[in-house]
């Protein structure tokens, strides 16, 4: 151990010769080595001393170099002060070898290097309730030596501390654990952002990497999507949980279905065949040509096949459908030829297909509403501190609209209108002087075909058709036979008139 020649001045308040006003400066020499300081007294100094001291046989408090014993509440403290110019500061030196004083030898794997204990006096005694320990963490070598902390509590309803924090010489920490696996492990559970101050973004989340724009957060704040799940990849919000299980991919409002897929990935599959919401309604491509998608998978879905459960054990089966009806239903069914009004996410296309609220009107049980946003306002605009300019918007308060930003989209509640604009319920922080697209308001009839049940109907149409051209067909077989036998009766009848004759010629 280095021999360490600073003088330090030990400011030890205690309570007793605070009565007599006891203050001096005193050198204290011992037989061999000397001490010179400044030592004020205001109680009693114990010094490698075993008297004037009693205490309760099992206590924790043992003789010690240094005891400071008070009644007063603020006299029982050790300062180590130093005045000077260089930058150092007081050394408090805990040293710790194996073997004895003239012959040290080298500490061991676990021994302890220090222990600084917290105790405290309950019913009869001082116990040891809280500490921090210093140990060496490993097998000493002349090029390593190992060393960890640990940091102990008491929890309620026990008297023995134990390890809240453990820092191992790998540097790994482990809270609640002695023995961390990863660079952090923790025993129980985790709570971040406890603040509840996240407003909508990564802030106050789960970052990976440094100045990293990757992590997991929740919105802790009012608004959108508030106690839901939030994953993001470069500082953008790309799948969220919501706080009612709903899952989206791209959208922070799933609230059409359990799973919600917004956007798509513009891409060439090669070969395949396909059932689509068009006419027709099945075909297959082989020109290779690219397409929108929002779902792929390798094998069904996208690719291979969709299977739609239709097993009879299932079901409570009512009949056999009317084939005639169906195709009187499905001939008053209008196809259309329109184009989207979003042309900035559906394109400039046209497109051959039926409108719902057509079919609806035929043929309701193909047709179901849902919760969806449409494009009715459709309008660029300025919004500053949640207050969107925008006249003749014809939004009420209550309603829901969807705005879309520079880097995300929400669904959001008007909270107050004029002839001059609305003003939003906060979503995040005061939005300030930036640009937002109104999308338009949300509705809860959103109407969906089911072209499953399109094509299911134009099965049973087909087979009315079917017996149709039976029937002909049987009707001409009929008519063919009938025309066979008068053909027949024709020949035979001619051949009776050409008998006729030769017989009326030989009598001549």
């Amino acid at each position: 151990m280095k021999n360490y020649t600073k003088n330090l001045k030990f400011m030890l308040f205690m309570s007793f010769f605070s009565q007599i006003g006891l203050a001096q400066s005193i050198t204290i020499e011992p037989n061999k080595e000397t001490v010179k300081g400044r030592i004020q007294l205001n109680g009693r100094l114990f010094i490698n001393s075993n008297a004037d001291f009693p205490l309760p046989t099992n206590s924790y408090l043992k003789y010690g170099n240094i005891l400071s014993i008070s009644d007063d509440s603020d006299s029982s403290d050790i300062d180590l002060v130093i005045f000077e110019d260089s930058g150092f500061s007081p050394w408090l030196n805990f040293a710790k070898a194996r073997g004895t004083k003239t012959t040290p030898a080298t500490v061991q794997d676990s021994d302890d290097l220090i222990q600084i204990r917290g105790l405290a006096y309950n019913q009869d005694d001082f116990y040891d309730v809280a500490g921090i320990h210093f140990f060496v963490d490993g097998t000493p070598t002349a090029t390593s030596l190992p060393t960890g902390l640990r940091i102990l509590t008491t929890s309620e309803g026990n008297t023995n501390p134990l390890t809240a924090i453990s820092v191992r010489g790998t540097g790994k920490v482990g809270i609640g654990t002695e023995e961390p696996q990863e660079q952090l492990s923790v025993i129980k559970g985790m709570n971040i952002d406890h603040n509840n101050e996240n407003d909508g973004t990564l802030a106050n989340g789960l970052k990976f990497g440094n100045s990293s724009s990757e992590g997991i957060a929740s919105k802790r704040t009012e608004g959108g999507n508030k106690n839901g799940l939030d994953f993001y990849t470069n500082y953008l919000n790309r799948l969220t949980i919501g706080n009612d299980g709903n899952i989206g991919i791209g959208t922070t409002t799933p609230t059409q279905a359990k799973l919600v897929v917004n956007g798509s990935v513009n891409g060439s599959l090669g070969n395949f065949a396909y059932f689509r919401n068009a006419s027709p309604l099945t075909g297959t491509n082989t020109t290779g040509n690219t397409y929108n998608y929002s779902i792929y998978a390798s094998h069904r879905i996208a690719a291979t096949e969709f299977n739609a459960f239709s097993d009879a054990r299932i079901k409570v089966i009512k009949g056999i459908s009317d084939n005639e009806k169906d195709l009187e239903t499905l001939s008053k069914i209008q196809i259309t030829d329109y184009q989207f009004k979003d042309k900035i996410d559906k394109g400039n296309g046209r497109y051959k297909k039926v409108i719902a609220q057509q079919v609806e009107s035929i043929y309701p049980q193909a047709v179901s509403k849902i919760t969806n946003c449409i494009p009715d306002i459709y309008q660029l605009s300025k919004i500053e501190n949640n207050f969107i300019s925008l006249p003749n918007h014809n939004l009420k308060v209550g309603e829901k609209v969807k705005l879309i930003f520079d880097k995300n989209q929400d669904v959001v509640e008007v909270k107050e209108v004029n002839e001059e604009g609305f003003k939003i319920v906060n979503p995040q922080s005061p939005i300030v002087n930036q640009s937002v697209f109104v999308y338009g308001r949300e509705v809860s009839d959103f109407r969906s075909v089911d072209y499953e049940a399109l094509s299911t109907l134009n099965i049973s149409a087909t087979q009315a058709l079917l017996k149709r051209l039976n029937e002909a067909e049987r009707r001409i077989t009929d008519l063919e036979k009938q025309e066979e036998k008068i053909n027949d009766f024709e020949t035979r009848l001619s051949n009776l008139e050409n008998q006729n004759n030769r017989l009326l010629s030989n009598k001549k």
